[in-house]
């Protein structure tokens, strides 16, 4: 059985992240069981620091999001653990449990929830592309800002009712030639040639579109062999009538 237990403050090893990761260790030996948090730490600071084995466990780091935005990675499991405090969300796996380490009055929560109700409301009003996974670090130099992200980054473009254009500026850091290559929804839009020292640039049109589009970039040689490599975005941008999103 493939198990998820999520929690967002596993960087602390607390008695919390102890509790939750005695309970990884001991459904590891029979089962494949993954330890979902945003921050990285090394498993084997949290066996010395929690005296635990955790050999067995995997630890899955993902970008820092809301905690509703976590639903839509618990149906990949058979059973979905919520072990993290005060982070109520859906759970869509198959059978779930939710640990409670102190009782919290739900309605003490109605403040956040309608905060993120709006956000979720302003963030499809204006178009907004969200980084779904992948990224290493934000890089801030001389005033600007990138994304320096793994090859197996995806950018989640959201519902378009008309065709917009695009404009996507990255470096692939790999000191070679290479072919890079867009895809959106894992069809293959554009590729282009990078000669291992410049950007490489995309301008296409994307939708119209009744759901969420997943843009997805790969890097690979003359022959089409798949190269990994990390990825610095230094310019995303998305034109549409109310406004002009940029990175950078």
């Amino acid at each position: 059985m493939k198990i998820g237990i999520y929690n967002r403050w596993l960087h602390t090893l607390g008695g919390g992240e102890k509790h939750s990761l005695a309970m990884a260790s001991l459904l590891s030996k029979e089962n494949d069981v993954e330890v979902i948090s945003h921050k990285e730490i090394l498993k084997s600071s949290a066996e010395e620091r929690l005296n635990l084995d955790l050999s067995k466990v995997n630890f899955v780091f993902i970008q820092d999001r809301p905690a509703y935005m976590i639903s839509e990675l618990t149906s990949a499991y058979d059973l979905f653990i919520n072990s993290s405090f005060m982070d109520f969300f859906p759970c869509y796996s198959a059978k779930s449990m939710d640990l409670i380490f102190f009782p919290a009055r739900i309605e003490e929560l109605t403040f956040n929830k309608t905060k993120h109700k709006i956000g979720r409301i302003i963030k499809k009003w204006l178009s907004v592309p969200y980084i779904k996974q992948g990224v290493r670090e934000i890089i801030v130099k001389d005033g600007y800002f990138s994304y320096l992200v793994d090859d197996n980054f995806s950018i989640e473009l959201p519902k378009i009712s008309e065709t917009l254009p695009i404009f996507l500026s990255l470096k692939p850091h790999c000191e070679i030639e290479t072919n890079v290559s867009l895809f959106i929804n894992g069809k293959e839009i554009q590729t282009q040639h990078n000669d291992g020292h410049t950007n490489t640039c995309f301008d296409v049109l994307v939708g119209p579109s009744e759901k969420n589009m997943i843009l997805t970039i790969q890097i690979h040689d003359e022959e089409g062999k798949r190269i990994p490599a990390d990825l610095e975005i230094n310019r995303l941008m998305l034109f549409n009538n109310r406004y002009k999103l940029f990175v950078n």
